[in-house]
């Protein structure tokens, strides 16, 4: 079962929700994963498992510029992959102001 995120920023407007994990439909190696698409700055979710974490495409949010290195910090986790839920980096703003909140589960 995943996790439901709602993205939030404290500094700008920037608010995404997006599903974290996956459900029981995937048959293959799958973690819906949040990312910044290099090319155009856009916040996305890819599969992580499917990418090589050096891909060159995306920055996901486990890669240490994407997070401001706060230590203390609580974690989403699904499966082996973790989310930190504060201090990340917002698209929109690039201030270490976005938030991401378990607001459900999806499957």
């Amino acid at each position: 079962m995943g996790i439901l995120i709602q993205a939030s920023c404290s500094s700008c407007n920037f608010n995404k929700s997006f599903a974290f994990g996956c459900g029981m439909n995937h048959f293959i190696p799958y973690c819906a994963y949040p990312a910044i698409e290099i090319s155009t700055g856009e916040f996305v979710v890819e599969n992580i498992k499917g990418f090589d974490i050096l891909n060159e495409d995306n920055l996901f949010y486990n890669q240490v510029e994407m997070n401001s290195g706060e230590a203390e910090c609580r974690v989403h986790k699904w499966d082996d992959q973790k989310l930190k839920e504060e201090f990340n980096k917002c698209p929109k703003c690039k201030q270490y102001t976005l938030s991401f909140l378990n607001v459900g589960c999806c499957d």
